[in-house]
């Protein structure tokens, strides 16, 4: 039986300020960006292991042709967002994001607070 319905305080809205049209999370902050370096994308660690409860996005390389050079998170719970699908695991389990033409939605990968890996890069081609 739920005893009380408050789960955390609700602070006051100010209606002066505008809507952030930029910030698809509005009225929370924005996603971060993912590395990009040479072309490619990272998760936010870049070499080290993705963080619990990471999430990053990139728009750099909307329509180019992806190059897997490295992924590794937890398969089914840690996710990498491309073209309206989702990839997790190994290399192996990710064949089909080689040569796939990224779309105008970008990527996202955000990770839970159980298991980190080592993560991804992906480059243009």
């Amino acid at each position: 039986t739920i005893m009380d319905t408050e789960l955390h305080p609700v602070g006051d809205v100010n209606s002066d300020v505008p809507d952030d049209a930029s910030n698809p999370n509005w009225p929370w902050k924005p996603d971060e960006e993912c590395p990009f370096e040479d072309r490619c994308i990272t998760d936010l660690e870049k070499d080290g292991p993705y963080k619990r409860n990471e999430v990053c996005v990139s728009d750099k390389l909307n329509g180019k042709e992806l190059k897997v050079v490295e992924f590794d998170t937890e398969r089914w719970f840690d996710k990498l967002h491309v073209n309206g699908q989702v990839f997790s695991g190994s290399m192996s389990d990710v064949a089909a994001l080689e040569g796939l033409v990224v779309d105008e939605n970008g990527i996202k990968f955000e990770s839970d607070p159980v298991v980190q890996k080592s993560g991804f890069k992906l480059c243009a081609q």
